[in-house]
């Protein structure tokens, strides 16, 4: 997460309009897990100073494993 939010902020110029906590089946996609999450962090970023459209949301799990492989980009 941290070196995403760095990509996003240093390079692209992005900046975080929301950092914490949120519900983990937040979104309404717990579907979209293999077993129920516990914890979720939600970043939410939007391209400049009043300019919430578009946004980017990163999601990470803190303090759980992660499970299956990551994607490969050829």
């Amino acid at each position: 997460m941290d070196e995403s939010l760095a990509f996003y902020q240093a390079i692209l110029g992005m900046k975080v309009t929301f950092d914490g906590p949120t519900d983990p089946t937040e979104g309404g996609h717990p579907h979209n897990y293999k077993h129920a999450r516990q914890t979720r962090r939600r970043v939410s970023l939007s391209p400049g100073e009043g300019l919430p459209i578009p946004s980017l949301t990163l999601t990470s799990h803190p303090g759980e494993e992660p499970y299956g492989s990551p994607i490969l980009l050829d």
